[in-house]
């Protein structure tokens, strides 16, 4: 739940808050219970360690207060990119493909960051990224980060074929996802892949990934022609076993109606059914289309440690004095006091 309530700062001062008088915030407001708290811890830990970053929402505390909430405190940075996209569609603006390549940019930055720490982010869309003056973008909503083939989740319409095939989450899912955020901003419009199902279906993944197949590529069996008399069970079948080779495919020309070459390029690399031919955050920062922009990702600082994450988010479960205590130590992290001290 997310306030743009700064006055409610003034009933947490009792219990340790800083004081923000006259900050511009955003209040993230969490419930305490023991399905919840590890996500919350989750959030609250990578926020913390990306705290200095350039490409991630900054959190300016946390505060636990008597009622079982807890309420995390980020600094208010802009208008959320899913908000934008449907404000330019509201009044048909104009797109401009140079600003969407920078946004698009600057979230590889970030995912650049993440993947090098061996974690995936999870669930990339245009609601969890945030756009400052200036064209500054950020990533927020850390929740579901966590180590690579970890974690299975994501949103309606940013799964890639691999997560609606139930594998884990990997760092070539964020960049499925990134792929259809650079499409939704060119075109203006939001949730282009999202199937929305009423009625009860049998597995409603395969359903979303058959929908995807059949409106957005042009499919063929070897020798075949585009679309004609193809199985898709058969073809998500293959997908599933990894066996790519067995049929031909493309995004369909009426998907990309309008865009230039260069992000056509960008785009089918993105959206490459196959992972392993997929683009890598790094490869799409080094694309001559954005070195020819004189693009530059520049190193920032995630005070990401793999001995935290074990000590913090590597549970099945946590208690809430579990909890309280984790929450304690990271907020002394947050403040500038390392976590571990040693004790002899």
């Amino acid at each position: 739940l997310h306030r743009h309530h700064p006055q409610c700062l003034r009933d947490l001062g009792s219990e340790g808050g800083k004081n923000l008088a006259g900050k511009r915030v955003i209040i993230k407001l969490f419930f305490l219970n023991d399905q919840s708290l590890l996500d919350i811890l989750r959030e609250d830990y990578l926020l913390t360690c990306g705290k200095q970053s350039d490409y991630f929402v900054e959190i300016i505390d946390s505060i636990i207060s008597k009622n079982k909430y807890i309420y995390l405190v980020l600094r208010e940075e802009g208008v959320n990119l899913r908000d934008f996209i449907n404000c330019q569609q509201y009044n048909h603006s104009e797109s401009d493909p140079d600003y969407a390549r920078f946004i698009i940019f600057q979230i590889a930055c970030g995912l650049k960051i993440l993947h090098e720490k061996h974690l995936s982010h999870n669930d990339i869309k245009p609601g969890n990224i945030v756009i400052q003056g200036q064209g500054k973008v950020k990533i927020c909503d850390l929740g579901s980060t966590d180590k690579a083939s970890q974690k299975r989740c994501g949103t309606n319409g940013y799964y890639s074929p691999q997560v609606l095939l139930k594998e884990y989450n990997t760092e070539k899912d964020d960049m499925w996802s990134l792929g259809i955020v650079f499409l939704e901003l060119i075109k203006k419009q939001t949730e282009i892949f999202a199937l929305k199902i009423d009625q009860e279906v049998e597995d409603i993944r395969r359903t979303r990934l058959q929908y995807i197949l059949k409106e957005f590529y042009d499919i063929s069996a070897h020798e075949g022609d585009w679309n004609e008399d193809i199985n898709y069970n058969e073809i998500i079948n293959c997908i599933k076993d990894k066996e790519y080779e067995k049929f031909n495919y493309r995004l369909k020309d009426s998907l990309l109606t309008g865009i230039n070459e260069e992000d056509k390029e960008i785009i089918t690399k993105l959206l490459e059914i196959n992972p392993a031919k997929r683009l890598t955050a790094n490869d799409l920062i080094n694309s001559n289309l954005f070195k020819k922009k004189g693009y530059k990702f520049f190193k920032s600082n995630f005070e990401y440690e793999e001995n935290d994450f074990k000590k913090y988010l590597d549970h099945k479960k946590i208690t809430l004095e579990q909890f309280k205590k984790f929450h304690e130590e990271i907020n002394q992290k947050r403040n500038g006091t390392p976590i571990f001290k040693d004790k002899n």
